[in-house]
């Protein structure tokens, strides 16, 4: 009973106005929350994601400083930029960024633990865990896991470029904006609809119906929206590096072949849920959406690079 009143209490006058300043909140949180968070709460995001030993933070190794320092030479970072470019260790395998290019705060890089060792034999096999348990070294995708996980300088320096530049964009902020304008198009178009109809005098079932129809539209289109231009600036920085130098595209092609590598381990590994999070190719599994260029095309996106390049140098 309680319920029903409830519900009945949202579509009358003062429902309705409260449904208004509701809507309006959420459409105001929401980019909000994404511009604190990269900007005045960005050490605390920090904070949260470095990797920590015996209670303390992993201080970043003078060879990784080093390597982040060739990278911004490598992009022409003004000098005056570069200190608002600052890496940290982060917890994982998979590096991270924060932060953006248009404020103050400035970017910060996660490198990965696992950047900081140059063998196989240099790497910590009992702190590595698949589904939170130790591995069987004795089987061949273990193995395969642990040669995916060295990095060489130029798949390193590409990673970190990759995170500079798309921090760089606009594209962190053109989610922020469509994720607002779906919040104000479900809401807009659910109370035209209900304005011009005067679905409000209707069964509920009707509204709820219209409700979900709306909100399918909405995101649909949002979703659609998102990865399409998430596509897109996935290959502009890719095309941008490629003509930035070499060593991004060697970086680039090693960089995506271990991480190709590391997921086929992994599908091997975690058994059902491996096989689910991804392809035997060594692609990201998704269900309707395809969030990210396929892992495959990116690598084979700076292989071709390199076969022209190769072309070029011996024309016989």
């Amino acid at each position: 009973m309680t319920t029903k009143k409830i519900l009945n209490w949202f579509i009358s006058e003062k429902g309705q106005h409260a449904s208004y300043i509701l809507a309006g909140t959420i459409a105001t949180l929401t980019p909000a929350a994404y511009f604190v968070s990269h900007t005045i709460f960005l050490e605390q995001y920090k904070k949260f994601k470095t990797l920590y030993s015996k209670g303390f933070s992993v201080p970043v190794p003078e060879e990784l400083l080093k390597r982040f320092d060739e990278t911004l030479e490598l992009l022409k970072v003004p000098s005056i930029r570069r200190t608002d470019c600052r890496p940290f260790m982060t917890s994982g395998f998979d590096i991270c960024s924060a932060g953006s290019g248009y404020s103050r705060f400035g970017i910060i890089v996660g490198l990965p633990n696992n950047f900081m060792y140059n063998d196989v034999d240099s790497l910590d096999k009992p702190r590595i865990k698949v589904n939170l348990e130790s591995v069987n070294w004795e089987l061949p995708a273990s193995n395969q896991l642990l040669e995916s996980l060295i990095f060489s300088e130029n798949a390193q320096k590409y990673a970190i470029a990759r995170e500079l530049r798309y921090r760089e964009s606009v594209k962190p902020l053109i989610d922020v904006f469509l994720t607002t304008t779906a919040l104000l198009m479900t809401y807009g178009l659910s109370r035209l609809l209900n304005t011009k109809f005067n679905l409000y005098v209707k069964h509920r079932i009707v509204r709820l119906g219209m409700y979900g129809l709306v909100s399918l539209l909405s995101f649909g289109n949002y979703f659609l929206c998102k990865d399409a231009i998430e596509h897109y600036y996935e290959e502009a920085i890719d095309e941008e590096l490629k003509k930035t130098s070499p060593i991004f595209v060697e970086g680039g092609k090693e960089y995506y072949s271990n991480i190709i590598k590391r997921n086929i381990a992994l599908r091997e590994l975690m058994g059902k849920e491996g096989r689910n999070l991804y392809s035997p190719s060594g692609n990201v599994n998704y269900l309707f959406r395809q969030k990210h260029i396929p892992l495959v095309d990116r690598k084979g996106f700076f292989e071709t690079d390199s076969s022209q390049k190769t072309n070029i140098s011996n024309p016989s």
